[in-house]
């Protein structure tokens, strides 16, 4: 029982020397005594360590899309202002044609007498001119008097413009077939001519 008690009793005394000489140790080394010894970061938590710094990359992208909508709309604003522009240069340059055309009807007369008084110059009257102007109103015409299409008519008239033919002449030849209508229609033909040759001499049909 004595062997036992000395022996707790040298094992409390050397547990008391080993707390002593930490404490010992620690304030010599400058710690205070109850202070948190730091351990080095190498061997730390994770969730000691503070959260690392994320580069700004998304806030210069976003910066970037700004930029590049503000230039896509800056963009637009000055394709809508060039096609603004051009819409009314194309108005502007169909009502100064409008009026032009205007100026040469009213210029045109309208009595037989001054009308087939108008010498024309037919050596203006090329093949494109007749086909697309002369031939297809003249055909137009001949439907609406007579009902039905008269192309051998047609043809015959067309030759005879072609020709400088008088439009005294060109009333006699047709007078056989169209009757009354015969002077409504080479007048208003005449005049047609007139102002075709006009408007070509002008560059109205460009």
């Amino acid at each position: 029982m004595l062997h036992t008690c000395t022996t707790v009793r040298v094992t409390l005394a050397v547990v008391y020397v080993c707390d002593r000489l930490a404490v010992s140790s620690l304030v010599i080394s400058g710690c205070p005594t109850g202070s948190k010894v730091r351990r080095h970061a190498a061997f730390t938590d994770d969730e000691d360590a503070p959260p690392a710094k994320v580069p700004a990359i998304k806030d210069k992208k976003d910066k970037e899309k700004d930029k590049d909508g503000k230039e896509k709309d800056k963009a637009k604003k000055d394709g809508d202002k060039d096609k603004e522009k051009e819409k009314e240069k194309e108005k502007a340059s169909a009502e100064e044609k409008r009026k032009h055309i205007k100026s040469l009807i009213d210029k045109i007369p309208t009595q037989k007498e001054q009308l087939f008084q108008h010498q024309l110059d037919t050596s203006q009257i090329d093949s494109v001119l007749m086909e697309k102007k002369i031939r297809p109103w003249i055909n137009k015409k001949i439907i609406e008097y007579i009902g039905e299409p008269e192309p051998t008519l047609v043809d015959f008239i067309c030759s005879k413009v072609v020709a400088g033919s008088k439009p005294q002449g060109i009333l006699d030849d047709v007078m056989m077939v169209l009757d009354e209508e015969a002077e409504v229609f080479v007048v208003k033909m005449w005049r047609l001519l007139i102002y075709e040759l006009e408007a070509k001499r002008a560059g109205l049909h460009k």
